[in-house]
């Protein structure tokens, strides 16, 4: 079952709990800045498919860390190039959107096209999810 809803819809349940988008209310203002942005994101610049995921980095830690026994795991399908790229840069700041929006950008076999301005990202997999904590940093690309 699919729902659909409008940008400005969920931006009002994020606030008050209610609407069509059955979303619950986010009462840290932080964290619900992080998600508003993260919508603002996928919405306004991404320009193919997307994933990004949003939690405590703690959270994280705790599924994908390496004491836990046959634990689920992050794996970096380029390298670390997005991971280090985008360290210390927030999630509304115009150089991680326009990150995003290329790394959003298709291309014919889904990787950084080789004349692409950063050498460092020249060849490499368009692939994955971007993890960011609820502070609005990337934990991990």
């Amino acid at each position: 079952i699919f729902q659909t809803c409008t940008q400005e819809a969920l931006h009002r349940a994020l606030y008050s709990g209610t609407g069509d988008a059955d979303v619950p209310t986010i009462e840290c203002p932080l964290a619900r800045d992080t998600v508003l942005a993260t919508l603002e994101l996928i919405c306004n610049h991404a320009l193919g498919g997307a994933l990004v995921c949003i939690a405590e980095a703690k959270a994280f830690e705790h599924v994908f860390g390496a004491e836990v026994p046959n634990a689920a795991c992050t794996r970096s399908s380029d390298q670390g190039y997005m991971t280090d790229y985008l360290r210390g840069i927030h999630v509304r700041d115009a150089r991680f959107q326009d990150a995003f929006r290329e790394f959003t950008r298709p291309t014919h076999n889904d990787r950084w096209p080789e004349d692409y301005p950063d050498e460092l990202a020249r060849g490499r997999p368009k692939d994955g999810a971007f993890l960011l904590s609820m502070d609005g940093y990337r934990v991990q690309c």
